[in-house]
């Protein structure tokens, strides 16, 4: 291929231009406006030129007649530009005829940005928008035929009478076919269909309302349509990576494997090395249970995500990896990201820069610094669109939301993700993740309370995604949980089935690995349960020195049932230490307050009635007859407190909140 044959493929299309009726509404604005520009006030003028700028540059869809007619009278106020709005507002009924609308053409628009004789400027400089505008709508229209005007002029009158809708007037069919009617003179342009985004459009929309047929199809005919001269658009790889991703969201990892491996071959064949470092990472993102998902390198064309996503490898406990490494890449994404915009500038690259700050929540979150992760959440709520579809943005509200419903805010935690903002733009896949940490929150609140039987309806009406009942339940069936949660979970069954022994093992195995992966708050967990198990067979001295060396950690109240399990454990450590002395039951006093305060704020009624139980023993053996009644009738109250809430099985609140998550997902899925 010579080098004028390469000018030719590469030189971008002409765009077409075809004249619709609200460009001869703009052009008679502009027409009544700047013959007589000096006579309006700035402030008139500048609404109007606000005004067209706008419709001019079609940043949205163009406003009906009305619409348009209702914001020009909304401006500041004036006697020429009252006869100016009256006059626009009649000018539609001059045109009434194409012989009318065809004179009116030739005879306002030149003038407008022709140069004038003896070198005199033209009104409206040629080169400016709105000289262009001017000159391509004259174009445009001395190219139609006939039949092209009369059917100009038909759309024009209905236009302004407000008889046709939006939606309809917007689909005009530009084929060489349907040229042949409509335009007497045709130009290069003409001749050939080139690109346009209305497919781009319908599969945006596929994708966010969970139609694989239609944003399939759409995604390849987007891709495949002629933005060059040459034979192939060459961008088909797009079309085939933009589906991986779609099948990856939706967790279809057979149909995304299938096509990615397409898409790898496609992008080779084109040579575009951007697209195959993204199949190529992809690759490393689909689960294989045969092999450990393999980390990133940094290289020339590899997406800072990419390397952030490598964080989510390393914080499987089943990999067996430290905090550690988790920081480190974290630091190479943060590098990664400023020689990306540097070297692939994007408008889509902002969104970018918060990924890593929600990340990093996630990573102190488990390394037990729950007041650095709200911080780094903050800045992702802070900095991101408000109501805007971001994934990072939704991932932070979301974990915060449920950090408060582990705190026993469980109302305001529903309230913060049910605020209109949260899921006005969501994609069904988002909207599913969306609508399972709400059910996550409910679920909660019923374990906590001892409501078996709401749990069992909360499970019927469960949405789709990941459901661990061990996290809820002593008795439930979870295959995929963590070494650490696995362990802890044995622990706390053998003890609700009063065998102490057969958890020791357990024990020490979330122990080794929560100290070894730096899970901090699982450790403290596990340290607790520890002192809790020395207790039982005696080791009093050595449990109260287990708790004392954690309590300061805890003792803020980052997570309150871990800091009520402490303050129980070391209360009953104290007692049992000390053979039940006056003085020790003073000691273990305050640490029970602490812990009835946080049980019941949690809304855990059963651990509450076990404190107050053991607190009305202490006030009874310190000779204290007031606070001991107080307890004990405290007591009486929960215990019948839990009954009733055991015996609930249906919850209007409940059942209002899902039924909302419900109607969201209709409202969405109907968009």
């Amino acid at each position: 291929m010579d080098k004028l044959d390469k000018d030719a493929v590469r030189k971008p299309p002409n765009t077409p231009h075809i004249l619709k009726p609200h460009h001869i509404v703009l052009c008679t604005i502009i027409t009544l406006i700047y013959p007589n520009s000096k006579i309006h006030t700035p402030s008139f003028m500048l609404h109007m030129l606000r005004l067209l700028l706008n419709e001019i540059s079609e940043v949205a869809e163009p406003k009906p007649w009305k619409q348009l007619m209702k914001e020009m009278t909304s401006g500041p106020k004036s006697p020429e530009g009252e006869k100016l709005i009256h006059a626009f507002k009649t000018k539609h009924m001059e045109l009434y005829s194409p012989e009318k609308l065809g004179g009116y053409i030739h005879s306002s628009l030149p003038p407008l940005f022709l140069d004038k004789p003896d070198d005199e400027p033209s009104t409206i400089n040629r080169r400016s928008i709105f000289g262009y505008f001017l000159r391509r709508c004259f174009l445009s229209y001395a190219k139609l035929s006939w039949a092209g005007i009369s059917q100009l002029s038909r759309d024009y009158n209905a236009w302004c009478m407000g008889e046709r809708l939006q939606q309809d007037y917007k689909k005009i069919v530009d084929d060489p076919l349907s040229l042949s009617n409509r335009v007497l003179f045709r130009t290069e342009g003409d001749n050939a269909s080139w690109a346009k985004p209305d497919s781009y459009d319908v599969w945006q929309r596929a994708h966010a309302t969970g139609e694989e047929i239609l944003a399939t199809e759409h995604a390849r005919k987007y891709f495949e349509q002629r933005f060059h001269a040459g034979n192939d658009s060459g961008l088909r790889q797009n079309a085939l990576l933009n589906l991986v991703r779609m099948h990856y969201l939706r967790n279809e990892y057979d149909a995304a494997r299938k096509i990615l491996l397409e898409a790898v071959q496609v992008s080779r064949i084109a040579g575009d090395k951007v697209v195959l470092q993204h199949c190529t990472t992809m690759l490393n993102r689909l689960p294989d249970p045969e092999r450990r998902p393999p980390l990133n390198e940094i290289q020339p064309h590899i997406h800072p995500l990419e390397i952030l996503f490598d964080v989510k490898k390393l914080l499987e406990i089943e990999n067996e990896q430290p905090l550690s490494a988790s920081f480190v890449k974290i630091i190479e994404a943060m590098g990664l990201y400023d020689r990306w915009t540097e070297t692939h500038p994007d408008p889509d690259n902002e969104p970018v820069q918060w990924a890593q700050h929600a990340v990093q929540a996630v990573v102190w979150h488990a390394a037990g610094c729950d007041r650095l992760a709200d911080i780094e959440e903050s800045i992702v709520i802070a900095f991101t669109e408000q109501g805007s579809s971001d994934n990072n943005r939704l991932t932070s509200i979301l974990n915060k939301a449920y950090k408060q419903a582990r705190q026993g805010l469980y109302s305001e935690a529903l309230a913060a993700l049910l605020e209109p903002n949260v899921w006005r733009r969501l994609t069904l896949t988002d909207y599913h993740i969306w609508a399972e940490e709400i059910w996550h929150i409910l679920a909660l609140r019923a374990a906590r309370r001892g409501q078996d039987r709401l749990f069992d309806t909360l499970k019927a009406r469960k949405p789709t995604g990941d459901f661990k009942p061990r996290h809820y339940t002593l008795y439930g069936k979870s295959p995929d949980l963590s070494k650490i949660d696995e362990a802890l979970y044995e622990v706390i069954r053998m003890k609700d089935c009063d065998q102490p022994t057969s958890s020791l093992q357990p024990l020490l195995t979330a122990l080794w690995y929560s100290e070894f992966l730096l899970r901090l708050n699982l450790y403290r967990t596990s340290a607790i349960l520890l002192a809790d198990m020395g207790i039982e067979f005696g080791l009093t001295n050595r449990s109260r020195k287990i708790i004392d060396d954690i309590l300061p950690q805890i003792i803020n109240g980052d997570d309150l049932e871990q800091r009520a399990l402490a303050c129980f454990v070391l209360a009953r450590g104290i007692i049992a230490s000390c053979n039940k002395s006056p003085e020790a039951l003073r000691h273990a006093i305050p640490y029970l307050h602490r812990a009835h305060e946080d049980f019941e704020l949690l809304e855990m009624y059963r651990a509450a009635a076990d404190v107050e139980y053991l607190l009305a023993l202490c006030y009874h053996n310190v000779h204290l007859n007031g606070p001991r009644d107080e307890a004990a009738l405290k007591h009486k109250a929960t215990v019948e407190k839990r009954a009733a809430l055991e015996a609930i099985e249906f919850d209007d609140e409940t059942s209002q909140v899902l039924d909302l998550v419900e109607e969201v997902g209709v409202k969405l899925a109907s968009r």
